[in-house]
């Protein structure tokens, strides 16, 4: 991909993350106590117990908007899960080799159930949103299991 081309790839993401926001603005929160437009950018915290937090805020985010039948909405907190559990793979040399064993592949299956979340979110199809919420939830578990000692 050239160089021209990534930045329309890069533009034309801006332009959809930043969609949901603007479509909500005025109307109430999917999420009660939510802010729309406070989900779309996050930055990742400097700490481990951090991003352990935010995790967490996440799964919870998912599990609402699921629960309130927002399910064209829960793509923005499984990619926000996506991407802090990302950022934890670097950490996890941090590990004892049995967290670490427990981390890598947990972390891996947020990053496909997180795609599954959207997946199943876009096709309205609840049934396989609430399996792949049910997976995502324990994957995240694991991490935040296997981070949980970690500074």
């Amino acid at each position: 991909m050239n160089r021209l081309s990534i930045r329309a790839v890069t533009g034309l993401l801006i332009v959809l993350l930043a969609a949901p926001a603007a479509a909500h603005r005025g109307s109430a929160p999917a999420v009660k106590g939510t802010d729309p437009r406070a989900l779309i950018a996050l930055p990742i915290p400097g700490t481990i117990p951090e991003i352990l937090e935010q995790l967490k805020t996440r799964d919870a985010q998912v599990r609402d908007l699921i629960r309130a039948g927002n399910s064209s909405a829960v793509w923005v907190p499984a990619f926000q899960a996506k991407g802090l559990a990302i950022a934890l793979e670097p950490r996890a040399g941090q590990l004892a080799p049995r967290a670490r064993e427990s981390a890598e592949p947990a972390i891996r299956r947020v990053v496909r159930f997180a795609w599954l979340l959207d997946a199943f979110g876009d096709a309205g199809d609840r049934r396989q949103l609430e399996r792949a919420y049910a997976e995502f939830a324990a994957a995240l578990a694991e991490v935040v299991a296997a981070f949980a000692g970690a500074r």
